[in-house]
């Protein structure tokens, strides 16, 4: 199963947009069974890739 979500995840994705994707699937599944310290720090990993997500595109806008 997991060689099936990493394919998945990763087939027409970079790397960070595959894990961003498989940590909003395990922030997901930890919400539903209730594991909240587990889901805070996915969450938090979460936060920390979106953001290093948005660093790349960083500059693109301001020189259309």
């Amino acid at each position: 199963m997991k060689a099936e979500l990493l394919q998945i995840a990763f087939e027409n994705a970079s790397d960070l947009q595959g894990a961003i994707a498989l940590l909003e699937a395990a922030l997901d599944a930890l919400d539903r069974a209730h594991n909240r310290i587990p889901a805070a720090y996915v969450e938090h990993a979460l936060i920390l890739l979106r953001a290093e997500a948005m660093d790349c595109f960083e500059g693109l806008l301001e020189h259309q």
